[in-house]
């Protein structure tokens, strides 16, 4: 694998982190209206436009190395309300949620939408969005076939000619 522009070092076993914002909802909403939400980085509701859950997404790359992407899971009131609830105590690792992917994100076209689950693997980390059978979400690349790279079509043009992948997160989210 090549290595990095600035330092030459191996990009091997690098883990890039393309956090969404917001859940597209609320990003389209007027700015004076998104003040009226409720929550912090990782909880989001506005009423009538619901309530979401920010979760992981990691996408292999080639090698070891990978994308997280944040995503925001949309979910009943009732599944925030317990996630909120569970969410610095020791229950949290038995966290199982069920909802819809808030965010569009460009490499798979018709993400924004699909059913998804969230479960905890780690009690120090977000909830990793589980993909429902057959869905677009489970052909998403989560482990190599080898070192041959396993880019979905849309971050072809975020590899550059060197094979360096150089993600432009506002292309890549929106």
């Amino acid at each position: 694998m090549p290595g990095c522009s600035c330092c030459g070092e191996p990009l091997d076993g690098v883990d890039l982190d393309i956090r969404s914002l917001l859940p597209d909802a609320i990003l389209a909403l007027p700015a004076e209206q998104r003040t009226s939400a409720w929550g912090n980085s990782d909880f989001q509701r506005i009423e009538g436009v619901g309530g979401f859950l920010r979760c992981l997404m990691p996408v292999h790359v080639t090698g070891s190395a990978s994308v997280t992407y944040s995503v925001w899971l949309k979910l009943d009131d009732e599944q925030l309300r317990h996630a909120n609830a569970v969410w610095t105590t020791p229950e949290y690792t038995d966290l199982t949620l069920r909802g819809e992917v808030a965010n569009a994100i460009k490499a798979w076209p018709g993400l924004l939408g699909e059913i998804a689950g969230a479960e905890v693997r780690d009690a120090g980390t977000l909830p990793y969005l589980v993909a429902e059978r057959n869905s677009l979400l489970s052909r998403a690349p989560s482990k190599s076939p080898g070192e041959r790279p396993c880019l979905p079509p849309g971050l072809l043009p975020f590899v550059n000619l060197s094979g360096r992948f150089v993600p432009d997160p506002c292309q890549i989210t929106r």
